[in-house]
């Protein structure tokens, strides 16, 4: 199993061990830098092109997000990418999560939402987005030490 972030924020006074790419990281073994190339680390807690806006950086585009995500040498039977929010959220100056799912082909599509009022909403109409037939479904409400049940 591999994981790659195409695209991570946060804010500066973050602890980097729990920066996306570092969870996921030490979820399949791999480094931070493995899993989000540190040249799409932006320091502002915002959608990466907003982020990128704001630090002066370079516009990103959905092209370029799929040609940096990159696998590991060895056969990886599993492979996680994770967008910055939800489906519609802006991933690029030219694209949401959903056209860097539809640039990226993926075999399988899975939602993770909050449990809670409106949930069932919010994962049909991201189903919808995303097309619904391609979608994994995950249930069960986080307790408070963080685990599912």
């Amino acid at each position: 199993m591999a994981a790659r972030k195409p695209a991570q924020s946060f804010d500066p006074g973050d602890d980097p061990a729990g920066f996306d790419s570092a969870i996921l990281g030490a979820a399949t073994g791999e480094t931070s830098e493995s899993v989000c190339r540190p040249s799409r680390w932006y320091e502002v807690a915002m959608a990466p092109p907003m982020a990128a806006d704001v630090l002066g950086r370079d516009s990103l585009t959905v092209a370029e997000l799929v040609e940096e995500v990159s696998w590991p040498p060895f056969q990886v039977d599993v492979g996680l990418v994770e967008t910055a929010g939800g489906v519609r959220s802006p991933q690029t100056h030219d694209g949401d999560a959903v056209a860097l799912l539809g640039a990226l082909a993926p075999d399988i599509v899975l939602l993770v939402a909050d449990a809670g009022l409106g949930t069932i909403n919010a994962v049909r109409l991201s189903a919808g987005a995303v097309g619904g037939d391609a979608v994994g479904g995950m249930r069960g409400r986080a307790s408070e030490r963080g685990q599912c049940g």
